[in-house]
């Protein structure tokens, strides 16, 4: 159990570091994801990532492809969730309820939230690998300034 929780801190922490380039973007409000193109919202997320970190051009160009990679799996996810929300609303409307059809989708939900988490780990890995030490400071201190905005 303890692992099952230290992962989730890891994921916890990454998708916080993707949340960095997303704040000063706007990307949060009014569902982003739905209304712009990933390479546009990836575009945006590392603009701000190299701002706050004064990433040089080769560490943007490799900051954009995680990013985008990122993106695009969790718009596998978004996708599913709507598949799960129709075959809600089809067993409801259904004189009978059908329970292992949801537990089939459950898992299936699970298995692409696994996918999606193993590609955001292994891209914040990549990406603490392209950052100085300095960065990597400057990260953890934006991180911090994060928390405190949103997790008071």
């Amino acid at each position: 159990m303890k692992r099952f929780f230290k992962n989730r801190k890891i994921l916890g922490f990454m998708a916080g570091l993707l949340t960095l380039g997303m704040l000063g973007t706007n990307c949060g409000r009014g569902h982003w994801h739905s209304q712009k193109d990933p390479a546009e919202m990836a575009e945006k997320v590392t603009d701000r990532l190299a701002d706050k970190l004064d990433l040089d051009e080769s560490q943007e160009t490799e900051t954009k492809k995680l990013v985008l990679e990122i993106i695009e799996s969790g718009k596998e996810l978004r996708n599913h969730r709507k598949d799960m929300i129709g075959e809600l609303e089809k067993q409801f409307a259904s004189s009978e309820f059908d329970p292992a059809s949801l537990n089939q989708m459950s898992e299936k939900s699970e298995a692409e939230f696994k996918k999606f988490r193993v590609t955001v780990v292994q891209n914040m890995g990549k990406f603490h690998a392209l950052l100085t030490d300095e960065q990597k400071r400057e990260a953890a201190e934006y991180l911090g300034e994060v928390k405190e905005r949103f997790h008071r």
